[in-house]
């Protein structure tokens, strides 16, 4: 756990050292729901019979509601320990919806500090 830092609203923001691989996996879960993908055969110009064909994702669409609120959502569960005095990441996430927008939008920057150190690849 890191020191407490101070939100523009003088709250109490306590963040996570390292980001766990379950954290991790949940957070990859909500960003994969938010595009529909397909996949395609590629096709190679310099095939020859009896080559295995080769395939490449594609995205047809993508949820921007999942990739924004949803992602930023799963961020602040991943990554603050302590909001306000609440550890409960349902009475964090509320009360930061309460808040003003610089307040919420501060600690969703402040997550993708810490998140930014992890591939979700």
């Amino acid at each position: 756990m890191n020191e407490p830092i101070k939100t523009p609203e003088g709250k109490d923001l306590e963040l996570i050292a390292k980001l766990t691989a379950g954290a991790r996996n949940a957070m990859r879960k909500v960003m994969l729901r938010g595009f529909n993908m397909d996949v395609k055969e590629e096709v190679k110009i310099d095939a020859r019979p009896g080559d295995a064909p080769t395939y490449k994702p594609q995205i047809k669409s993508f949820d921007f509601n999942v990739l924004t609120e949803e992602k930023e959502q799963a961020q602040i569960r991943a990554a603050v320990v302590k909001y306000d005095g609440l550890t409960d990441t349902d009475q964090i996430i509320a009360r930061l919806l309460e808040a003003s927008p610089e307040e919420y939008d501060f600690v969703v920057a402040e997550t993708d500090k810490v998140l930014s150190k992890v591939s979700f690849t």
